[in-house]
């Protein structure tokens, strides 16, 4: 239902579903097979990997859990990774050094 809702009212070019749950994201790609997805997760296990790969989620990870090597493999493979929830400017740069896609913080300056 949300999907349809979604669909309904935007342009779903400018919508990036996230959710912590696998089975919600596994049925979003199987309705929105093209929309882009972001996997949420507080922790980091080598076996994400292949899961992301498997549907074309991007990650959606928590900022201190992520590393430089986690960005770049999940950049070779061409996906994307946005940090959440991040706001220390300090630790914002190392993300940004990192190459990571997006930050999610509550603080804009």
């Amino acid at each position: 239902a949300i999907a349809d809702i979604v669909r309904s009212l935007y342009d779903l070019s400018k919508v990036i579903f996230i959710s912590f749950d696998v089975d919600n994201m596994i049925e979003l790609r199987r309705l929105l097979p093209k929309q882009k997805l972001m996997l949420l997760t507080a922790v980091w296990k080598d076996e994400l990997r292949e899961l992301l790969l498997t549907y074309r989620f991007d990650l959606d990870i928590y900022y201190a859990v992520l590393t430089k090597q986690i960005v770049d493999l999940l950049h070779s493979v061409g996906l994307e990774v946005n940090a959440w929830t991040c706001d220390n400017p300090e630790k914002a740069e190392s993300l940004i050094a990192m190459g990571v896609d997006y930050i999610t913080t509550n603080i804009l300056e």
